[in-house]
């Protein structure tokens, strides 16, 4: 048995816990008895940003996010109002911004299982597709046709160009359209921020994207690609390699983001016993905190987690949309730490590969901690926090009871409180000390 032990000063803080974690997508509009319960959950994980991929397969029957669904007759005149179809997307994206989330659009359409494909071919004319991006733009941030005023930074052009599923085409079309986006969006709005190319994984599409942008002069704001894994050192080793393409090529300012983030299967295969339940039970709570954990303390601007409400992807439970999953859970544990006022760094005595600590101070002096045991060996964890005689623990378990239900902790002799965790599962504690 390892016996681990943190010593932490609350009155030695480290910097501030970033909110990194982003989401794909947000409440549902496909249901008024479901929304008010979606958005409360919603800002309790109280996600940095909020990106737009697969809005359509959340909400079926809706015309969301999609430049086939906005606009959907590309021979039509793009500067007519009339031609555009925003409604639906209007009322979408207000419920998020009300919920204080920041707006990540992606200029693109949802994914394709199809065998024939029909929306995600390359646009048949590369500028004019520009100058509808350009629209929607004037449409959430100017009021143009009968529009909004949401203030919308962050403008993705479309989604997993290396994915015949999304981009029916080859990369080069792919590159081409980039760079016509890119270059309309920031000679028409140079205060926002355009990005790309949420190719799948950080492999050599990646690079050729930021070759033909240092090559062809084409902005890059921000670079994003996805990743599903079982193992987080290949998520931490690709993110490394993201940096590394993005500086030698001569992009030191770009910031860069996980677009997908999710615990992958072993199998794609879903009539295998437990793959389907490991996307959102404790091991895949107990892998996302772990990880999210992990990315603090690299250059990572965001992480999102796909997806908000995306089948087994999702972080609530079935059609309800009215109780959090594990993972939900372990995302609204996450939160609770971004709040904190502060980071606190503990001193370890014989830290462990398959546990992460992430510690923080409140406003009002509480000292949390999150523990994420992943596929953790057995442990005896002893915290060690001056001044702090109270010691509050809730815990995802697969075996556990509610995740926000309350156990006390009583203090040791030496008035430090332990907890004992059995090897070979998966579980994520939230301590609160006061």
């Amino acid at each position: 048995m390892n016996k681990i032990e943190l010593k932490l000063n609350p009155a030695a803080p480290c910097g501030v816990i970033r909110n990194i974690l982003g989401m794909n997508n947000s409440p549902r509009i496909n249901s008024a008895a479901r929304e008010a319960s979606e958005i409360a959950l919603f800002k309790q994980i109280n996600p940095g940003r909020t990106r737009y991929h697969d809005a359509s397969v959340e909400n079926p029957g809706y015309a969301l996010v999609n430049i086939s669904q906005i606009f959907p007759l590309f021979h039509a005149d793009e500067n007519d109002p009339r031609n555009y179809n925003f409604k639906a997307t209007d009322y979408y994206l207000s419920l998020a911004a009300s919920c204080g989330t920041e707006l990540e659009i992606r200029l693109g359409e949802d994914i394709e299982h199809s065998r024939e494909r029909y929306k995600v071919l390359p646009p048949p004319d590369p500028e004019k597709w520009a100058r509808i991006c350009l629209n929607i733009i004037r449409h959430y941030n100017e009021g143009w046709a009968d529009g909004m005023h949401l203030g919308i930074r962050y403008w993705c052009v479309w989604e997993e160009p290396d994915n015949p599923k999304l981009f029916d085409g080859p990369y080069e079309k792919y590159l081409e359209l980039y760079s016509a986006v890119a270059k309309a969006i920031k000679k028409e709005f140079p205060e926002l921020k355009v990005g790309g190319p949420n190719t799948m994984g950080a492999g050599d599409t990646l690079e050729q994207f930021f070759r033909h942008c240092r090559d062809t002069e084409t902005p890059v704001d921000f670079a994003e690609f996805t990743t599903y894994t079982r193992d987080p050192q290949v998520l931490l080793d690709q993110y490394a390699k993201l940096e590394k393409i993005a500086r030698e090529n001569g992009f030191p300012n770009t910031e860069l983001c996980l677009s997908e983030l999710h615990y992958g299967p072993l199998s794609w295969d879903f009539s295998i016993p437990g793959v389907l339940d490991s996307f959102y039970h404790a091991e895949s709570a107990a892998f996302t905190t772990y990880i999210y954990t992990k990315l603090l303390d690299t250059s990572l601007s965001m992480g999102f987690y796909y997806a908000w409400a995306c089948s087994m992807w999702g972080v609530t439970k079935g059609n309800g949309g009215r109780v959090f999953l594990p993972v939900g859970h372990a995302l609204s544990y996450f939160a609770e730490m971004a709040r904190c006022k502060a980071r606190l760094m503990p001193e370890i005595t014989n830290p462990s590969d398959d546990t992460a600590f992430l510690c923080g101070v409140t406003e009002e002096g509480m000292v949390k901690v999150m523990v994420s045991f992943f596929k953790a060996h057995n442990s005896d964890v002893v915290f060690h926090v001056p001044g702090k005689t109270t010691c509050r623990m809730r815990r995802i378990e697969d075996n556990a009871p509610d995740p926000q239900a309350v156990s006390e902790l009583k203090p040791r002799e030496d008035g430090s409180f332990a907890v004992y965790f059995e090897a070979g599962g998966n579980a994520v504690f939230l301590f609160e000390f006061a």
